[in-house]
This record gives structure tokens, C-alpha cells and sequence, in this order.
């Protein structure tokens, strides 16, 4: 037995980054951008490579950032590429952390170092610096971003106003809405929108909150209002816009001028369930505004880049001025049920009693009641320790019971406090006594109970009374039971089991392989998305959008290529595109048609292609996608 059961040890594989032992742990650190606006946000990458299971990294020092995890992903991927003659290889086998960082001020911001523990030692990552840019003094659009109570308690109601003062359009046309003259809508970026913190609940749904004021004109109508967060209209080849509710006022900007200026403003109700800090913002602003008259007597516009500054919103915890010794955490409004089976026992039988809160706050961090804190209870029952199970706005606590004698004629009320944070004070609340029965137990004599009992079979196996108990007499316990040994049954059972265990380790280790390889999940939807991405870009140009069609058009040749190759898309050039079609086998032609189209995306940026010279670039980019698409999958890239 003992040499089957070290072989089979020898033969388990491993937990661990032991299973990396060929590779050095390592961190790799990533930054989506280098230089961004006040308010932008950017996406920060942590790979634990060559780590098998790891635990997400520290981020220690980031104190100038607001950062916000996004989400974790399993990599196990190998690219191979050949560039100018040189062969490099990229592997990444571990998982990678993505974060969210804004900026909470300007200038050059050091993004530290962050740190992992792996197998008792310390891995430090590579430290970056960040470009903050101030946006340019202007006063042709103001944000204000303001809440109603900059103090609140768990679930008690507060709201968050945007403000988005935009001034008034230059006369003749100073009666006219300044959202009425752009070729494209100003785009808003606010953050409480979507994808809210956990705890913070909003009083209407975001489809229901901006429905009420999107606009429902025609699909290519001018200035309808802003686009916020890039969110889709029904049309999927732009942008919803949204016209909230405006007023023509005065303001005094800079040097003591008067100006007119039209209000917009965006007002969101929220409940917190938890207690701490709530940041709303930075909301930012990009668009074209009319600012003056040309020579010609036409409305000339200006770009303007505005922000709001964050405002703070803190949830307080219950003041311990006047907190009841019975206090458990609940902070709302609340109402407390009680129940116990049976209601006619015996003294030591078991009861259960079921304790149900129900209300809006801190629901689910209320701990149970103190029952041995109750006088009346502690001395008519045994108490063992509660469970808890919430659900929705219900928290249920089970305690099992046991009655100490018979005198007990009712389950004594529970008393019960809650913060109330409607009066900002302590409530009380108390359960309804609840009838009980409880007689003495049965006794029964030795004799009697041995009598009953099922006497053991085979010689020498009768029961026994004596003081110390029954069965008291016995002190082996195979005088009840067979207990000789059989080596042969536990080693053809363990030899089964550890034949189950690899097995089942192979088939999970197979599908964790297959379902953790991002890289061949893109590779897969490459083409896919790659001719939606650049059919959508012909519609934008069919409907005289040249820029956002173009735009689409490069993102699907930078796209296809990053997919194919697993890389970052975001931030490849036209070089390193071409140089990577060339590693994959594109031969000359094929890379001078890919870059003569991406420079013609580019060029559109600047608004120096024609109309026409856009439509031919959007019936080649679908005969250049496809043609890369055909030397991917012989090159078996793509299948």
C-alpha cells in the first residue's frame, strides 16, 4: 500500500507556477496612451506572465488616480514574427488585469510601479509617466457638475446635476439654439451612465433616464443635441444624440463680462447601499460651437474641449452618539418578522427559529441579532449560532434552539435597532411574542432501553448496562463489526481513482487550454468583424459621413491585422501595419494597396479627401480586406 500510494503522489502534477518552471514570472505593464485631456481616462494593463492562477497585482502610490478595475483574462498564446529579418517571439502564458486610471489633476504624473507576490518573491513592474494636458481657457461652454447633498446615508436619496452652459450663438442668429448649427453633435462623456459602482442604485434605468430626452428626427439630422458615451441609436451606423432640457440665461465670466449663454441640464437620482466615498465625474466635452462671424458674413465655429470638475459624494456610517447596544449594522428603513418550529416540544428537543428582515439599506451587512444578549431568551433556551441567506430587500437569520425546562410558555420578543435615514436617528423595532408548549422529556430506565435494542449477532456481543453508559462495557469495536483489512480492494481502489484522476485532469486542462486562448478567439471572429466593421464604413460615406466612414474603414485593415497577429490595435501606424502583412506573406502589390488606402484614411482625418476619391476608398477597402483575409488563411493564420 505505501509504495502504490508514494508512486501515485510522485505522478500528481504540481499546483503553481511550478508548471512555468521552464519560464521566468514575470509583470508586464502596459499604458493605452502616454498624453491625455483632463478628464480622459485611459486603459492600464498588468500581465502576470508565466504565472499560473495569480492574485490580482497591488497598486500601491496611485493616490493623483481614480482607478477602477474592468476585468481579468487567461492568456496562453505564442506569436511568432519575422520583421526586417528579424525573428522575435511574444509569448504571454498567466492572466492580465485591465484598470480604468483618470487623472485627478494635471501636468506630468508618475504612474508607479506595481508589485505582485509570486512564490515568496516580489515582481515589480515598470513605472510610466503621464502627460495630463489642461484644456484651453475658454468660456463658450461651461460644465458644473453639482449633487443636492454632499453628505447622505445609506439608501437616502441625493441628486447629481450636470450643467452645460453653452453661449449664445453670435447675432443675427443669437435666437437660435447654439446645438442647431453643428455638421456633427458635441460629444458628452459622462460617467455615471453605465456601469455604476457597486452598492450605488439609480431611481430610473439609464434607457429610461436619457429616452425622455432623445431625440427622434429624421437618421442624418443636424444638431439634434449631444451624443453621450458613444451609446448606438436604433441605426447602427451612428450615434444616438440627446437634447436635455434648456434655458437662455446670463452669466459673468472672465474680467466681469456679462454673457448669454443656453443651460442644459442632466439630473440623475441615486441610493448608496454601502457607506464610503462616491466620486461623480470628470464629464467632458468635444464638439464644434459657433463663436464668431467670417468675412463672408457666414457663422464660423471653434473646437472646443471643455471639463467638469469631480465632486464628492460621501455616505456616512450611523453616529455612535446614542447607538442602541443592539445595533447591528442596519442602516434604511426596516420591519422585522418572527417565526419557530414547532411551537409544542419538549425540553432538549430542537427548535427553529427564523428571523426575517425586510426594508431598503444596508440589507445585505446586517449581522444577526445578539439572542444571548436577551435576558429572557438565555435563560429559557440554549442558542447556537445563526445562518444568514439574503435575498432581494430580505435578509433571513436561522437560529437553532433548545429549550432548558419546562416553565418556558412563549419565545420572548427579539428587540431589534435600525438607523432610520429618513429622521436621521435610531428606531426601534421588536418582535411579536410567540406561544409555546414545552413539557418534560420521557425518561426512560437502563433496562428498558436495552431491552428494546437490536441485540448484535455472533458470540460474545450482548449489550451491556453499567453506570458509565451503555455499550459502556465495550471497548472494541469489532465486537460489532468485522474489521479485518483487505489490502487488494484498497489498491485496485485507489489504482481506479487515480486512473479517473488523470483522466478528468486531461479532459479540464484540454478545455481551460481551448477556452483561455484569446488569441485564437480573435483570430476566429477576425474576418467577421473585419468586413462589418468596413461595410458600415461605406454606409457613413454612402450617407456623407467621410470621416467617421474612413475612420471605420482604417480601424477594420488595423483591426483584421492586430486580430491575425494578437496585438493591441489601438496605436499601430501604417509602418508597422505593412511590416507585419510582409512577415505573413503579403506580397508587394498587396502591401502598397494596403498603404495607399490607410494614407487615404489618414488624410481624411484632416479633411483633405474629396468625396469621390472617399467612395473609391471604401469599394477597395473590401477587396483589400478580402484579399488579406485569403493570404491569412493560407498562411494558416485564419481559418
Amino acid at each position: 500500500m505505501k509504495w502504490l500510494f508514494a508512486a501515485l503522489v510522485l505522478l500528481i502534477p504540481n499546483n503553481g507556477a511550478a508548471l512555468f518552471a521552464e519560464d521566468e514570472p514575470e509583470i508586464i505593464v502596459e499604458l493605452g496612451k502616454t498624453q491625455v485631456y483632463e478628464g480622459e481616462s485611459i486603459v492600464y494593463r498588468i500581465t502576470l506572465n508565466h504565472v499560473k492562477d495569480p492574485s490580482p497585482p497591488v497598486l500601491d502610490g496611485f493616490a493623483d488616480f481614480d482607478v477602477r478595475f474592468l476585468r481579468e483574462e487567461s492568456l496562453d498564446s505564442t506569436q511568432i514574427f519575422e520583421i526586417n529579418g528579424r525573428r522575435t517571439t511574444i509569448e504571454r502564458k498567466g492572466k492580465a488585469f485591465y484598470y480604468k486610471l483618470t487623472p485627478k489633476k494635471t501636468g506630468l504624473l508618475r504612474i508607479p510601479s506595481p508589485t505582485a507576490e509570486v512564490d515568496g518573491r516580489t515582481l515589480s513592474g515598470r513605472t510610466f509617466t503621464l502627460q495630463v494636458i489642461a484644456p484651453d481657457k475658454q468660456d463658450a461652454a461651461i460644465l458644473e457638475i453639482v449633487v443636492d447633498r454632499p453628505y447622505v446615508y445609506p439608501m437616502q436619496p441625493f441628486t447629481v446635476t450636470l450643467k452645460i452652459n453653452i453661449c449664445e450663438l453670435p447675432e443675427p442668429h443669437g435666437s437660435e439654439s447654439p446645438l442647431t448649427v453643428q455638421r456633427e453633435a458635441p460629444a458628452l462623456n459622462i460617467p455615471w451612465v453605465m456601469n455604476l459602482p457597486s452598492g450605488l442604485v439609480p431611481a430610473t434605468d439609464w434607457r429610461d433616464w436619457l429616452g425622455r430626452i432623445e431625440t427622434r428626427g429624421f437618421m442624418f439630422e443636424r444638431g439634434t443635441g449631444f451624443t453621450i458615451n458613444e451609446i448606438s441609436s436604433t441605426f447602427p451606423t451612428q450615434s444616438a444624440t440627446y437634447k436635455p432640457p434648456g434655458r437662455r440665461h446670463s452669466m459673468t465670466v472672465a474680467e466681469g463680462e456679462e454673457k448669454g449663454y443656453w443651460e442644459y441640464t442632466l439630473k440623475r437620482s441615486f441610493t448608496s447601499q454601502r457607506t464610503g466615498e462616491l466620486l461623480f465625474g470628470p464629464v467632458t466635452l468635444k464638439g464644434t460651437f459657433g463663436t464668431g462671424m467670417n468675412s463672408r458674413g457666414r457663422l464660423s465655429g471653434e473646437e472646443i474641449y471643455a471639463v467638469a470638475k469631480p465632486v464628492t459624494v460621501t455616505v456616512k456610517t450611523a453616529p455612535e452618539e446614542g447607538r442602541p447596544l443592539d445595533f447591528t449594522g442596519a442602516i434604511g428603513s426596516f420591519e422585522l418578522d418572527a417565526a419557530l418550529t414547532p411551537t409544542r416540544s419538549r425540553v432538549g428537543d430542537p427548535l427553529t427559529l427564523t428571523l426575517k428582515l425586510k426594508g431598503r439599506g444596508t440589507i445585505d451587512s446586517v449581522k444577526p441579532p445578539d439572542l444571548k444578549a436577551v435576558t429572557e431568551i438565555a435563560d429559557g433556551f440554549k442558542i447556537y449560532d445563526a445562518t444568514t441567506e439574503t435575498r432581494r430587500n430580505t435578509r433571513t437569520f436561522t437560529y437553532s434552539l433548545r429549550p432548558l425546562h419546562s416553565k418556558v410558555d412563549a419565545f420572548p420578543s427579539v428587540p431589534f435597532s435600525y438607523f432610520d435615514v429618513e429622521r436621521e436617528r435610531y428606531a426601534a423595532l421588536k418582535t411579536v411574542p410567540i406561544p409555546l408548549e414545552i413539557s418534560e422529556a420521557d425518561r426512560l430506565d437502563a433496562e428498558e432501553i436495552i431491552s428494546g435494542a437490536l441485540q448484535p449477532q455472533g458470540k460474545n456481543k450482548s449489550i451491556e448496562s453499567r453506570k458509565e453508559g451503555i455499550f459502556g462495557s465495550i471497548t472494541e469495536l469489532g465486537a460489532f463489526k468485522d474489521e479485518s483489512v483487505r489490502p487488494e480492494l484498497y489498491a485496485a481502489a485507489l489504482c481506479g481513482m487515480a486512473f479517473f484522476y488523470f483522466l478528468v485532469y486531461g479532459i479540464t486542462s484540454r478545455i481551460r487550454r481551448v477556452a483561455g486562448d484569446t488569441a485564437l478567439k480573435r483570430r476566429k471572429a477576425a474576418g467577421g468583424r473585419a468586413i462589418s466593421r468596413v461595410r458600415s464604413g461605406g454606409d457613413k460615406i454612402r450617407n456623407n459621413d467621410m470621416r467617421g466612414g474612413l475612420e471605420l474603414v482604417r480601424s477594420a485593415l488595423a483591426g483584421l491585422v492586430a486580430d491575425t497577429a494578437d496585438m493591441d490595435e489601438a496605436g499601430l501606424t501604417v509602418r508597422e501595419i505593412i511590416d507585419i502583412i510582409e512577415s505573413l506573406g503579403a506580397d508587394k502589390a498587396l502591401a502598397d494597396r494596403v498603404s495607399r488606402l490607410l494614407e487615404d484614411c489618414d488624410a481624411a482625418l484632416f479633411g483633405s479627401l474629396s468625396g469621390e476619391d472617399s467612395f473609391e476608398a471604401a469599394k477597395e477597402s473590401e477587396e483589400v480586406i478580402r484579399a488579406l483575409l485569403k493570404l491569412f488563411k493560407k498562411e494558416g493564420r485564419l481559418r
